[in-house]
């Protein structure tokens, strides 16, 4: 947060720590305010509307309690169970039973049932029995039917309320009419919504606040905002409201009051608009206050500053005026020193380039001369050659091949295979001082041959092997250089059967031994710090060093 700040400027500085402090204040203000009136206004609005909540709860209570009354008389009837069992079994009518049927319904209506619509009988064989209706059916609807099949594989013995059958504003229940523990038929019992609004409408609403009535499956029965009737309770957006819960008599129904926030926060909004607007006074009258404070202070800083922009476009000749007396002052007398030890170093900088650049022409002018070497082994060629020497010839043909690959290749990288290609030169070289006790094998990987890598890289290694590993070495020698990949790495390894290093000595290779240091040092820098040589010896067994590279280095080839 703070790195943020220093890319302003003190002004915006001060005007960002002013704005936040304004921020803060009128948030602790408004929260105080918000958490005070919000509490008492929650508090007294949860108790009112708990209050009618459960005066509504009690009130369809009692609807619910005559439903379930009305509904059990019908089921628990023997006429009607015997009456239903003739029509399964085929022995009487419909026609024959109907009106003893509606007429034993009609006998156990209570009075109080302020709601009822339509009283259905389904025997199981799917025929109808309308035995008080509105709205009278000609067969067994859908919904019944899929309860009715559901039962005969699933028995149960409770009622089942809607079960899919929305309709907006009707709602149903179905009982399970059982005899001798087996389905004979099924009670369907449509009531009327709008006695749960002349319940609802009963008690007095704020138009934000609104009634859900809620059946077992989560499904809106009812509700004031008719919008929401027949969805799902849990897709209705609650998250900005208070909600009081009741349960109600009927299994796993229940009465959800929810009262908005709106209605709350719109007592609290007043108040908090005039602290709001007292709190922008004084942030005006301190953002001026600023503006003239920072005009006094920052006109010596923007000489400064200035003096550094001048400094950037090149101009090294600027002098502050400068008063030691001041903070601002004293800030410009140091800013004038600098700026003449900044002249001071340019005129050395620019005094050890070019004594850089004459150091490069002499080594390049060095680079030339060898060119004397490379006439004076042609030379000794022809006259090995007139002399029948032939293979003294070779081995200067070699030499003369190492020379003039290490001296004259431009990049400082090469392929693989051409760098192997002088080490084995140098093997040659060096396999004639020891006749015929040195052997060699060469091996390299043909998806690694074009990877490029620093020239003469294994030079050091070989050179190492000659040197200390073959030195007075009696027994017969072998030199294995192997390269190969290891999925994005490429192994490099030079192994003899020499003489060995003693342990007590391979921790110092790299500090005594000026090639192999410089070979890290080349990887390090090449390639990272992950990369590197591993040195394996054992005396009178052998040395093996192993270099391990990435396929391309971290800097540029073209260099």
């Amino acid at each position: 947060m703070f790195m943020v700040f220093k890319k302003f400027s003190l002004r915006q500085n001060l005007i960002f720590f002013v704005l936040i402090l304004f921020l803060l204040i009128t948030a602790i203000q408004l929260s105080v305010t918000f958490f005070y009136f919000r509490t008492i206004i929650v508090d007294k609005t949860q108790e009112y509307f708990n209050a009618a909540i459960s005066q509504i709860g009690e009130r369809i209570n009692s609807e619910i309690k005559a439903c379930n009354l009305f509904a059990s008389r019908i089921i628990d009837n023997p006429t009607i169970a015997y009456s239903l069992m003739d029509i399964n079994q085929g022995r009487k009518s419909k026609e024959v039973l109907m009106a003893p049927v509606i007429g034993e319904v009609l006998k156990l209506k209570p009075g109080d049932i302020e709601f009822l619509s339509d009283v259905y009988l389904f025997p199981i064989t799917g025929e109808t029995i309308n035995c008080f209706y509105s709205e009278a059916l000609d067969e067994i609807d859908f919904y019944s039917k899929l309860i009715i099949n559901r039962l005969k594989i699933v028995p149960e013995n409770k009622i089942i309320w809607d079960d899919g059958n929305s309709e907006k504003d009707f709602i149903s229940a179905y009982f399970p009419i059982i005899s001798d523990n087996s389905l004979i038929g099924l009670l369907r019992i449509r009531y009327n919504k709008l006695i749960f609004s002349d319940i609802v409408g009963s008690i007095a609403l704020s138009s934000d606040n609104t009634i859900q009535i809620v059946d077992g499956l989560g499904k809106i029965v009812f509700s004031n905002d008719y919008s929401l009737i027949n969805r799902s309770h849990g897709e209705v957006d609650l998250k900005d409201s208070f909600i009081i819960e009741h349960k109600l008599y009927n299994e796993d129904w229940r009465i959800y009051g929810v009262i908005s926030n709106s209605s709350i926060y719109t007592q609290i909004a007043a108040f908090s608009i005039i602290l709001l607007l007292i709190n922008g006074i004084v942030f005006l009258i301190t953002l001026i206050s600023i503006f003239v404070y920072t005009n006094r202070i920052l006109s010596p800083l923007n000489n400064i500053v200035s003096g550094m922009k001048q400094i950037q476009q090149g101009n090294l000749d600027i002098v502050l005026p400068s008063d030691p007396s001041t903070e601002f002052g004293f800030i410009a007398e140091n800013f004038n020193k600098m700026v003449y030890r900044i002249n001071s170093l340019v005129s050395e900088i620019y005094d050890y380039q070019a004594a850089s650049r004459r150091a490069d022409m002499a080594a390049l002018e060095a680079k030339l001369n060898p060119h004397f070497l490379y006439n004076t082994l042609d030379t000794i060629y022809w006259s090995l050659l007139m002399k029948d020497n032939s293979v003294e010839a070779d081995l200067v043909v070699k030499l003369a091949g190492i020379l003039r690959y290490s001296l004259t290749q431009q990049d400082n990288f090469v392929p693989l295979w051409e760098d192997f290609i002088q080490i084995e030169n140098y093997i040659i070289l060096n396999q004639s001082r020891f006749r015929d006790k040195l052997t060699y094998s060469i091996s390299i990987a043909d998806d690694i041959r074009a990877v490029k890598i620093p020239k003469l890289l294994l030079q050091p290694l070989v050179e190492n092997s000659f040197k200390h590993g073959f030195s007075n070495f009696t027994m017969a020698g072998h030199l294995e250089i192997i390269g190969y990949s290891d999925e994005d790495k490429i192994m490099l390894i030079v192994k003899d059967n020499g003489k060995g290093i003693p342990s007590e000595d391979l921790q110092s290779v790299f500090t005594d031994g000026f090639g192999l240091r410089i070979t890290r040092d080349r990887i390090l820098f090449s390639y990272g710090g992950e990369y590197g040589i591993e040195v394996v010896s054992k005396p009178d067994y052998g040395t093996e060093m192993v270099i391990k590279i990435a396929r391309q280095p971290k800097i540029n080839l073209s260099f």
